[in-house]
């Protein structure tokens, strides 16, 4: 069956806490969490996030992921493989700072909104790594995709995209 984001279910039925807390991680995610417009959903430094299968982060508002060099931020499955975080329309910047995404479809992809900041991440073993397609620019600072099936980078910018390296 060949996935296709625009006719999958979407449920608000989980509890989204405002700020997931290193002191209550691991969560586990059960379903695809829809992060509603005007809403912003902190991650603080050294949470871990693990997400059923076809479970993830649909983002209308924003999501901030704190991770630090020491304590970063991990999304991974529970068993097979998530959906991954997509950022759809969305006028508030996300920004994910130190994270790990793994093992996911859609690794961290936008589609029509603001870029986020993506700083330090490292999108691996997922589908698609960074699939970035928006009409302002993008910088992507120290940041890596590895052994992704499909793609590592895939950017749509109609200005100037800059990516930072060591």
């Amino acid at each position: 069956m060949k996935f296709d984001p625009e006719t999958r279910p979407r449920s608000v039925q989980y509890v989204l806490p405002d700020v997931y807390r290193n002191g209550s991680s691991p969560y586990e995610i059960p379903l695809d969490v829809v992060i509603p417009v005007g809403r912003t959903i902190v991650i603080e430094p050294g949470v871990l996030l693990r997400f059923a299968d076809d479970a993830g982060f649909t983002v209308f508002g924003a999501l901030i992921v704190n991770g630090t060099k020491t304590a970063p931020v991990t999304f991974e499955p529970q068993t097979g493989r998530w959906k991954g975080i997509e950022i759809i329309n969305a006028t508030t910047p996300s920004k994910f700072v130190f994270a790990n995404v793994t093992g996911s479809l859609l690794g961290i992809t936008v589609r029509g909104s603001v870029p986020p900041l993506i700083d330090n991440v490292i999108s691996s073993t997922n589908h698609y790594g960074f699939d970035l397609q928006t009409p302002t620019s993008v910088r992507i600072v120290n940041s890596s995709a590895l052994n992704n099936e499909k793609t590592g980078f895939r950017i749509s910018s109609k200005v100037l995209t800059q990516s930072d390296h060591p």
